[in-house]
């Protein structure tokens, strides 16, 4: 189940795969730039840092997945054409950070942990192999997660992190695109990371996320920016 994270990094980049995704809302992504390295959901509570609430808290807490960090080896909002429902921001990494960056162990997901089911086995949650992750990974899979186990390793910015990419919403007449870069590039700048590049993210013309953020409930604006948690 634990993977070695240079060989899984071997694997991936003989898959042309040379970037890990992290997707969080502004008020978290704002938490853990002032922090300076990626936390885990449990280390955001335990430290009383601001978060959003998401969909998947529950099932990380029952599964004993709380308390580890969760990346992507894809862009979720540009493979789907949609907006990515963990939040607008996101942390672009270099993959090599699985060989160089003290990560000891890491576990791949045979599926989201958000639809996991008790009767689940682990061989069906988890590669339990490196031969079987490289035989079953393909490039683009939304539903396979990397998950680096809590005390396995840290993910720095300052020496992994490529670029912050963040959505571009207006919503009545309000520009919160600036308003959430102006408090990622705060919270940077608090964690000694300024340096770290903001960018805006291009969509195709295709990408359904402006109808979907025009469409958006108050309750999920605060996903992008809530200014009193900053």
């Amino acid at each position: 189940m634990d993977l070695n994270p240079s060989e899984v990094f071997k694997i991936l980049n003989n898959k042309g795969i040379d970037t890990l995704y992290h997707a969080d809302s502004v008020t978290t992504s704002c938490s853990l730039l002032k922090r300076g390295y990626l936390l885990s959901r449990g280390e955001l509570e335990k430290s009383h840092l601001p978060m959003t609430e998401q969909q998947s808290d529950a099932q990380d807490m029952k599964f004993d997945i709380w308390y580890d960090v969760f990346v992507d080896a894809v862009d979720i909002h540009a493979r789907i054409k949609a907006r990515n429902l963990y939040g607008p921001v996101l942390f672009c990494i270099d993959a090599s950070v699985l060989t160089k960056g003290g990560i000891s162990s890491i576990r791949v997901t045979k599926s989201n942990p958000l639809y996991w089911k008790n009767s689940l086995p682990k061989s069906d949650r988890y590669f339990l192999t490196l031969d079987e992750f490289e035989a079953c990974y393909n490039c683009g899979d939304l539903e396979k997660m990397f998950i680096i186990p809590n005390g396995s390793g840290v993910i720095y910015f300052d020496k992994y992190l490529r670029r912050v990419v963040v959505d571009y919403i207006k919503l009545n007449g309000t520009l919160l695109y600036e308003q959430a870069v102006e408090a990622l590039k705060s919270a940077a700048k608090k964690g000694g990371i300024g340096h770290i590049i903001i960018e805006k993210r291009n969509c195709v013309n295709e990408c359904k996320c402006a109808r979907q953020y025009k469409d958006i409930n108050q309750s999920t604006i605060g996903k992008f920016y809530n200014p009193s948690s900053n």
